[in-house]
């Protein structure tokens, strides 16, 4: 693996700027880290959003939007990733 700098943020704003600076987000549940093990990605800089207050993604009419913690346990489920692309045909 190839070193990479890994920078935790605590607001999007800090996140969407480390993203603009070059940064590939990780959280929970990627494989992005089997992909550099295997130096298939190589980012030099790793963003690190667990701390957000982010509980989860949704699709409201048609777009996919972002969930707070507490109202996540309450969410209906999320649909399949056909139904979260813009470009798939409605049913």
């Amino acid at each position: 693996m190839l070193p990479f700098a890994l920078e935790k943020v605590h607001s999007a704003e800090e996140a969407i700027t480390a993203a603009a600076a070059g940064g590939r987000y990780i959280a929970g549940g990627t494989t992005l880290i089997d992909l550099m093990r295997e130096e298939v990605e190589r980012p030099e800089r790793l963003i690190d959003i667990n701390a957000l207050p982010l509980g989860g993604v949704r699709v409201e009419d048609g777009d996919v939007v972002s969930v707070p913690s507490p109202a996540w346990q309450m969410s209906p489920p999320i649909p399949t990733c056909s139904a979260c692309s813009r470009s798939s045909p409605k049913a």
